[in-house]
């Protein structure tokens, strides 16, 4: 294999990338070594290479400075001077000026001092219910496989919006495990009905462009928010930008002289294909944009991210820092993807030999690590989706899902020989880690077929999971991997240390801190300490899904788990009859469904008695040379 070295700093990047291209393009096996000095690599267009298209195997790796940091990103300047006071409010506006097209910036992030600023939104809302005694009530918004253009939703979210204000607005949805994000066409003040509660619902139209015939829950009931109205600027670090007339609002949190503005210009910073192998090292990426709202338009998606029917393909890779399409290798390491409005790494295809390790994932509003893509209906094409021989270790992953609030911190797909551990996971907005897909079971043979094979989760520590999202975990797993005559324990997790706080689930939504859902067999599932907050009531611990739709949950034991609670053994184990309310056990010998020395202690004085107790806590997370951990 030829190789080249390609010394670089921010002003020579461009020169360097056109020798490696060059370089890579000439038959034979090739690779390029970028050599980056420190300092701040602002691209204005991505690195995008497809090595498809050049014989031979091409690698790329690209090593950073370890002194001073290498940062890419997309960040364009707006000048401070632009901004001016607006009479008796706290906050500043700037005027942006129109394109050659005679369009305002199509911006949804703005960056201050480096870092995302928050966008201003309203309190939480709640339409009204559909039904009231069992009748239907009223018509509001979505049904299944429909498309609607219009919701009720209630006027005081619409007075605190501003009336003025709410054109050209978002409106997020939150339902259970769907979420769901459209602009604000219009609102008819005049269209309304007043609900039982005496709350007056008013009409508000979605563009067209944006109404989707997708498996969209109704808005029965729904929490809302909406978000990018100057009117409800009210915080310090918040932004609001209207599309109509390029007007930029921000709230200071101290003297504006000493913000220094920018939003960015790329949706993706690298954008690879088909290499061989692919090297990150000591590189942090930050400063993107937003695509999937400004390009898109709307974003309406299921759990982990799957679009609905507009797109019957879906849409992946999500917008991200770095995207990844079919790969023989790669190693992340020592990196930091942070202050990123969507993924930080999301990679699909035929991708095998990925270590993810020693990084950080902080702030970013839709997935840290999407790996694969979820599809319903059995089995991928293995020829064209195939993960195998993947490590995500000793990373530290916080504040994940604050857009797109359906989204896992790490969720990887169907695939064999995983590894994710020793990460510590703060202040997810869903699920923890997710992995697997579809809940139906399987009736193919061992090594047949895959969804998930040789996965082990381990010694990770999770706190403050399920913040904004219902119906997920701390760490959840879900798809058949073989017929039921093969009884070997194929997966395993263990070690693990979940903490339920008091952002967990604020609702008291359903949640379990592990989860295995439809289908999920093969689990050793053992040696997890687990904190359960007792004012969740509709929470368990450990959960074992035996009926969904039909569809059996198999052949998983779980043995000594340290489990926090107040509750009892039959109550941690078991589930409601939906119509009888009568208590049944999840366990049930049939289907393998085992429970073996679970410790339930009362208070964390009496866990920190436990040596083995004490063991898993203290070596679960990452390094602290990567994250600090949390208080045990």
């Amino acid at each position: 294999m030829k190789c080249l070295n390609l010394p670089a700093t921010p002003a020579s990047f461009p020169k360097a990338l056109e020798r490696a291209e060059a370089f890579l393009s000439k038959s034979g096996d090739r690779e390029v070594t970028f050599v980056l000095g420190g300092g701040q690599y602002n691209l204005d267009k991505a690195v995008v290479m497809d090595a498809a298209a050049w014989a031979g195997k091409k690698r790329i790796r690209m090593i950073g400075g370890e002194r001073i940091k290498t940062v890419f990103s997309s960040l364009a300047p707006i000048p401070t001077e632009k901004f001016e006071p607006v009479a008796g409010t706290p906050y500043i506006v700037c005027q942006l000026d129109k394109d050659a097209d005679g369009n305002y910036p199509n911006l949804r992030c703005l960056y201050v001092n480096s870092k995302l600023a928050d966008m201003a939104r309203t309190a939480e809302h709640r339409s009204a219910p559909h039904t009231v005694g069992g009748e239907k009530k009223y018509a509001i918004g979505q049904g299944l496989f429909s498309r609607t253009f219009k919701f009720y939703v209630p006027k005081a979210a619409i007075d605190e919006a501003g009336y003025e204000n709410c054109v050209g607005a978002e409106i997020h949805i939150r339902v259970e495990w769907e979420f769901k994000l459209y602009h604000i066409a219009r609102v008819d003040l005049d269209d309304n009905f007043t609900d039982d509660n005496g709350n007056v619902h008013v009409a508000l139209y979605i563009p067209e462009t944006e109404a989707v015939s997708g498996n969209d829950l109704t808005m029965n009931n729904r929490a809302f928010f909406i978000a990018n109205s100057p009117a409800v600027l009210n915080k310090p670090g918040q932004y609001a930008y209207s599309r109509i007339t390029g007007k930029l609002y921000y709230y200071p949190a101290g003297n504006a002289e000493d913000c220094r503005f920018g939003y960015g210009t790329l949706t993706n910073l690298f954008s690879l294909k088909n290499f061989d192998f692919v090297t990150f090292e000591n590189i942090v990426f930050t400063g993107i944009e937003d695509s999937i709202v400004t390009e898109t338009g709307y974003y309406s998606a299921g759990q982990a991210g799957m679009w609905h029917a507009k797109y019957p393909e879906n849409i992946f890779p999500h917008a991200g820092a770095v995207n990844i399409v079919n790969i023989d290798g790669m190693r992340i390491d020592k990196c930091t993807f942070t202050d990123l409005p969507c993924d930080g790494l999301s990679m699909v295809g035929l991708l095998q030999d990925i270590d993810i390790v020693n990084s950080r994932f902080t702030n970013i509003g839709a997935s840290a690590l999407r790996i694969g893509r979820p599809m319903r209906g059995g089995n991928p094409d293995w020829t064209k989706d195939r993960l195998e021989r993947l490590t995500i270790e000793n990373n530290y992953v916080d504040n994940i899902g604050f857009t797109y609030e359906n989204s896992c911190s790490v969720i990887v797909t169907k695939g064999r020989d995983i590894r994710i551990k020793h990460n510590t996971i703060l202040h997810s907005s869903y699920t923890a880690i997710s992995v697997g897909w579809d809940w139906g079971m399987v009736d193919w043979v061992y090594g047949e077929k895959v969804n998930l094979e040789n996965v082990e989760i381990a010694y990770n520590y999770i706190k403050s999971f399920m913040t904004n999202m219902r119906d997920g975990g701390g760490i959840y797993t879900l798809g058949g991997n073989v017929n039921n005559t093969h009884s070997a324990f194929m997966n395993s997790c263990h070690d693990n240390f979940v903490f339920e706080d008091e952002l967990t689930c604020p609702e008291n939504g359903f949640f379990s801190s592990i989860y295995h859902d439809g289908a999920s067999s093969n689990w050793y599932t053992a040696n997890n300490v687990i904190i359960h907050n007792t004012n969740r009531t509709a929470s368990r611990r450990i959960y074992l899904q035996v009926v969904y739709d039909g569809q059996d949950t198999w052949h998983i034991l779980c043995d000594n788990n340290y489990i926090v609670s107040n509750r009892t053994l039959e109550q941690l184990f078991g589930g409601y009859n939906g119509e009888t309310k009568e208590m049944w056990s999840l366990l049930d010998d049939s289907r393998f469904l085992r429970e073996n020395n679970t410790h339930i202690v009362p208070n964390m004085r009496a866990l920190r008695k436990i040596p083995e107790a004490v063991r898993i806590m203290n070596f679960s997370g990452c390094c602290p040379s990567v994250g600090k951990k949390p208080t045990r």
